[in-house]
């Protein structure tokens, strides 16, 4: 009995082991899953989230500041429709608006300094070395120069100042007569006067001012100028206001693009003075207008393409006008319409064939009496 019992008890042993070994597998599982009612549901990243999970170690620490932008020679270029940014206008401004102290400004102007930009990047201790630049007109022009850039984005702005922008046109005009130029349009305070400039300009007799004026538009609105204007216009419109219109199933009115214009203003309240001022002295028209295709009554096209495509829709549309009197629902003609194209496999962007309806000078869209939208040949 002695001998059953030692060799009953190694046995049994091992028998029991695995099982404890398996239960305690079991009890840390069982204890893993219901540790879940302790997690925070707002600490589990979304699949659809890149950024990785914050711990709770570092939720305090400082957010880390935007990379900054790549120097000119490492940026991809896609053209001025991707660009989404221009440089800004200050820096083609005159060094006369920093108001600088008379020697400081001859003495920048001898060493061909004489715009914003070519303050930039000078090296201001080089200026120590002129015959009578001391250390205290380089304070000055620094101080001054910084004051003046405050706040602004010099190389990828996505905002125009108007007002720069015209300075920068009368860079070379006397104050005086930049002032009484700008005074039909409300943008005399663009060219500051002293008090003694400005006694002297109250005096003049309207004749004078006239002078004045005409002797001033000779001086300023040149060949070169206007070319320059057309030029930097030009960049505008590739740069705000064609990849806008194309969000606009690629037409846009002259009022609407105006308040883009003034959305897209540093001072949006001098804004339709300053396309008045453009108007008159460098445009035969209004200015943007230039620059996109003309559909007719103030409504531009994006492109070319945009144009092709809306004088398609107008001939069909047309011809189902056989009777003048005809008037049909707008979403009616505009299923018409879109069916008829694309049995020719011609194909719009959504939305397109009821703007061209809407914004036609050929058609007229109107409510009837019981609030439904109807189309007659205008």
């Amino acid at each position: 009995m002695v001998i059953l019992k030692t060799l009953q008890t190694p046995f049994s042993k091992a028998r029991k082991a695995p099982e404890r070994t398996a239960l305690e597998e079991t009890y840390k599982s069982l204890q893993a899953i219901y540790a879940l009612e302790d997690v925070d549901v707002k600490s589990i990243r979304k699949i659809s989230d890149p950024r990785p999970m914050a711990r709770e170690l570092i939720q305090d620490a400082p957010e880390k500041a935007e990379p900054a932008p790549l120097p000119k020679d490492y940026e991809l270029d896609l053209g001025p429709a991707y660009r989404g940014s221009m440089e800004h206008f200050v820096l083609k401004e005159p060094i006369q608006v920093l108001n600088l102290s008379k020697h400081a400004e001859k003495c920048l102007i001898d060493q061909e300094k004489q715009l914003i930009r070519d303050l930039i990047n000078a090296n201001f201790s080089n200026l120590i070395f002129i015959k009578g630049m001391g250390q205290g007109h380089i304070d000055e022009i620094q101080h001054k120069l910084n004051r003046y850039l405050e706040g602004k984005v010099l190389y990828h702005s996505k905002t125009v100042d108007f007002a720069c922008w015209i300075r920068s046109l009368l860079s070379d005009l006397d104050r005086r007569k930049g002032h009484i130029v700008l005074e039909p349009f409300g943008l005399a305070n663009l060219c500051p006067l002293t008090q003694a400039e400005s006694v002297e300009v109250r005096r003049l007799t309207l004749e004078k001012r006239i002078e004045w004026r005409e002797e001033a538009a000779d001086q300023f609105a040149t060949l070169s100028r206007k070319k320059r204007a057309h030029q930097e216009m030009s960049l505008l419109v590739d740069v705000f206001i064609k990849p806008w219109v194309k969000k606009r199933q690629g037409l846009a009115s002259q009022e609407e693009i105006q308040e883009r214009l003034q959305v897209i203003s540093d001072n949006p309240k001098i804004t339709p003075n300053a396309l008045e001022f453009f108007k008159c002295y460098f445009f035969d028209a209004f200015p943007p207008s230039e620059f996109l295709p003309s559909l007719g009554q103030r409504l531009y096209a994006a492109d070319p393409i945009v144009e092709n495509a809306y004088h398609q829709v107008v001939k069909i549309a047309e011809s189902y006008f056989y009777n003048p009197l005809l008037q049909y629902p707008l979403e009616q003609l505009t299923s018409l319409i879109e069916r008829e194209c694309s049995r020719r496999w011609i194909g719009f962007g959504e939305g397109f064939v009821e703007k061209t309806l809407r914004h036609s000078p050929a058609f007229r869209v109107r409510r009837d009496f019981s609030g439904n939208l109807r189309v007659r040949h205008a």
